[in-house]
């Protein structure tokens, strides 16, 4: 099996010297080849990448390879500085490591859970100096950190002495005024927290606490392969071996430092890192592969959480760490190869078919389902989320029997239909982040395609490149004010790290720059403006664009195209949905409402012409879906895409979901596509 080891850059530039070591010995072992590589390497047309691979004797040898079953990401950048072909390769290969939101991300969502939140350091987002002033009441001591930090960098100490405060950082020590550090708060370019300093000291009077390193074996579970305690300098305040910090065994660390406790707290620390990196991967639609957790014990024998780490250094434990890395790197690219290769389970005998609601459904929705499965000789059920015990691989669901729909416990079925709507998606986002046996017909989670990826798969084709807006992600603010200058109107598509995407809207005004969000206007002039853009510069953004699109009388219009696969694997076009606005469609409170789209066609070209236009969407539309598809790992048979019609008639893509017909089509004509498409997969996966 080749695994790909990939940087934007340098893998090796990221990579210690120690690692790079460790997964090769490992990788060895475990009969893989590896190859190192960067963007400039991979070729999307010929599905190749050109790298180095180790000859075995010391020596890297170049050489172009086919795409890797699966590839470890090193250091991964977030989504909105990856360029169009990294975003492009991401979905044509499984990637191994995936980010997270940053430390107040991660305390928000781990503050939902009743188990863990009584784990969590009090924690508030700095913005002045008075929420300082109220803590110290209570504490005598605080630490500040920035929320997107690393390895210890930024982490500050904070006391004060009547009225001087005192900041620490490692070992030096600066004196401040109240208006001084106001001054330096205000500073700040990036948010920060505050939180209670947590005494946890060694009898030497060094701070430490454990790592607690999380990762998925070679059968896609999280394990806990390493706990071990780091341990800082005395009269600093972090223990990060990245900065002076050192490791030590844990039973001879516990047997001095914690004797009573050492029987007990590697049980406790084990247990809780496990809980953690469950409770974090629940609220992300893919699989982590690993979380350096960090914990503490204060003098009270009570364990605290500090923050949860993606890509985790572990610099004096790198060969333990790389027998689960390239085990999961293994597990994924077979699991990648079975969804190409027989993409739904197969079963002897009669087919089970399972529907998936976020509410109970009614009996007509239920009617069509149950008359095409029984037409087709399948078995079907129905159960909501809550039903699914993923452990025990069974469902509290209910089973049709004669006229009646009665609850069972059953076994997974062969396949479910997700028939659970994109807002209710945070509650169900471990179907497609944790490792079970439920069969999906699609593998690809609900949601938009993110705009940047979506342009770029489109522009590669040159049928859909002549439809595709101008856009641009800017790297400098001035190259974003003359992309809108000449536009005149643009959408902004900004995001976090989770890809959910934020749209303002731009205009160009002879004397200012509008921008419209989903409740505000804003005005700026030329330099306010400046200042605007330089602050989506760090997360990065995308620039399209914006089509007037309108019929004739001037009302908005937006074309959705709902397309499902048939049990042939073709895809068919469900419905064509125009919706029109009386007022433009940014506007807030100014709901579209859903036409006819044969009374649009005849309105707007008539009878010849309206036929032209009905195909060539049809067309259009069809091809963006196989596009897609042929650059997507995952399985998808249900995609949702999105056109303006300009002044002069002329269709542009606005961009696609993966998302089903339900809402606009009978579930009747949804279910005689969907229940054969799945039986056919089942019965023949090629």
């Amino acid at each position: 099996m080749l695994i790909g080891v990939f940087h934007p850059q340098d893998p090796f530039a990221v990579m210690p010297k120690e690692r790079v070591e460790a997964i090769l010995a490992e990788a060895a072992r475990q009969e893989v080849r590896l190859v190192f590589f960067n963007e400039s390497g991979i070729d999307l047309e010929q599905q190749t990448v050109q790298g180095l691979t180790s000859g075995g004797s010391g020596e890297w040898q170049e050489a172009v390879f086919p795409f890797p079953t699966a590839v470890m990401n090193i250091r991964p950048w977030g989504p909105r500085k990856r360029t169009p072909k990294e975003l492009v390769f991401r979905k044509m290969v499984p990637f191994t490591a995936f980010l997270i939101g940053d430390k107040w991300e991660v305390t928000r969502l781990l503050s939902g859970s009743a188990e863990l939140s009584g784990h969590l350091v009090p924690t508030l987002l700095l913005k002045q100096v008075e929420t300082i002033e109220e803590l110290l009441l209570e504490h005598d001591k605080l630490v500040l950190k920035p929320a997107s930090g690393s390895r210890g960098d930024g982490v500050q100490a904070l006391t004060r002495s009547g009225d001087v405060f005192v900041l620490q950082n490692g070992t030096s020590r600066k004196e401040m005024s109240r208006e001084e550090l106001t001054h330096y708060i205000a500073g700040f370019k990036k948010d920060f927290l505050i939180q209670p300093y947590i005494r946890c000291l060694t009898s030497g009077g060094e701070p430490f606490d454990f790592r607690i390193l999380v990762q998925r074996n070679g059968a896609g579970e999280w394990t806990v392969p390493l706990i071990y305690p780091r341990i800082g300098q005395a009269d600093t305040i972090t223990s990060n071996v990245s900065i002076g910090g050192r490791t030590e065994l844990l039973e001879a660390f516990l047997a001095r430092e914690l004797p009573a406790r050492r029987y007990s707290l590697p049980k406790q620390l084990h247990d809780l890192g496990l809980a953690i990196a469950e409770a974090v991967n629940s609220h992300y639609a893919f699989p982590l592969n690993e979380l350096g957790i960090d914990l503490a014990v204060d003098n009270q024998c009570r364990i605290w959480f500090y923050e949860a780490n993606t890509c985790p250094g572990t610099l004096n434990h790198e060969a333990e760490r790389a027998v689960l890395a390239i085990a999961y790197a293994k597990y994924v690219g077979t699991e990648n190869l079975k969804t190409r290769e027989a993409p739904l389970r197969q079963e002897s005998g009669r087919v089970t078919a399972g529907l998936l609601f976020d509410a109970p459904p009614a009996l007509t929705e239920l009617e069509p389902y149950a008359g095409v499965a029984a037409s087709l000789g399948m078995t079907l059920s129905y159960f909501l989320y809550e039903d699914i015990r993923f452990r025990a691989s069974t469902i509290a669901a209910h089973v049709q029997e004669g006229q009646e729909w009665v609850r069972r416990n059953i076994p997974f079925p062969d396949v479910v239909y997700n028939l659970i709507q994109q807002d209710h998606k945070e509650d169900v986002s471990r179907l497609h982040s944790s490792t079970h046996h439920l069969f999906l017909t699609s593998t690809e989670p609900k949601g938009p395609i993110p705009s940047s990826l979506f342009m770029a798969l489109a522009s590669r084709e040159p049928r859909l490149l002549e439809r595709v807006p101008a856009y641009m992600s800017p790297d400098e603010a001035e190259e974003a004010r003359l992309f809108i200058d000449r536009h005149g109107s643009v959408v902004m598509k900004s995001g976090g790290l989770s890809e959910e995407e934020e749209t303002l809207f731009i205009k160009r005004l002879p004397t200012h720059y509008e921008v419209r969000d989903s409740e505000f206007v804003h005005h700026f002039n030329n330099a306010d403006f400046a200042v605007f853009l330089g602050l989506f510069q760090e997360a990065g953004y995308v620039l399209i664009q914006q089509i007037d699109s309108r019929i004739s009388g001037g009302h908005p219009l937006h074309l959705r195209v709902y397309l499902m696969k048939d049990q042939q694997n073709v895809w068919r076009l469900m419905q064509i949905t125009p919706l029109l606005a009386l007022a433009p469609l940014e506007q807030p409170d100014n709901p579209p409402v859903i036409v006819d789209w044969d009374w649009l066609l005849f309105r707007e070209f008539g009878d010849a012409s309206g036929e032209d236009m009905d195909l060539l969407i049809q067309e259009l539309a069809v091809h963006t879906a196989q596009v897609v598809e042929a650059s997507n790992h995952r399985r998808f048979h249900e995609l949702v895409v999105d056109f303006a019609l300009d002044k002069d008639r002329k269709l542009w893509l606005l961009g696609a979901e993966f998302d089903g017909p339900q809402d606009v089509v009978h579930p009747y004509d949804v279910a005689r596509i969907v229940l054969p498409y799945a039986k056919s997969r089942i019965q023949n996966p090629s």
